[in-house]
């Protein structure tokens, strides 16, 4: 079921005696880059912008029912992760505007498809963190 909605390619590591599968279409992001709409370098930075999003507690979980109170609570209601997702969305925002920050987390995390307009904005919020991080491929 899998290869038929989604391409698949082997993998295998040196040191693994079997080789692994590994989708390399399931996301938003590797679609685009598949049909060279997004170059590799930029491919990585929405990689880095989506753990980013996913270290800042951004997508919703259920609680944690085994877990106990920490008594801790003070602390755990501030996270680093949300800190490092503003300042790159303000980073984005401030060199691209408000569109590439919201088309960032729409196509990003939300996984919309960009139409062609939305996609020129896009790629100008992904060369934003490219530059910011030191990102090349050559």
């Amino acid at each position: 079921m899998l290869h038929e909605r989604h391409k698949v390619r082997l993998e295998k590591a040196e040191d693994e005696p079997i080789a692994k599968a590994r989708v390399v279409d399931q996301m938003v992001i590797d679609r685009l880059l598949e049909k060279d709409l997004i170059s590799l370098a930029q491919h990585k930075a929405a990689e880095i912008f989506l753990l980013t999003a996913k270290n800042a507690g951004i997508f919703l979980t259920g609680p944690n029912m085994m877990g106990s109170p920490s008594g801790n609570s003070k602390k755990e209601k501030y996270h680093f992760g949300l800190v490092r997702l503003s300042r790159m969305l303000r980073m984005v925002t401030s060199e691209v505007g408000q569109r590439g920050a919201d088309l960032l987390m729409i196509v990003t995390c939300e996984e919309h498809e960009p139409t062609e307009e939305q996609l020129v904005v896009y790629k100008k919020a992904l060369d934003v963190i490219v530059e910011n991080r030191g990102i090349s491929y050559e």
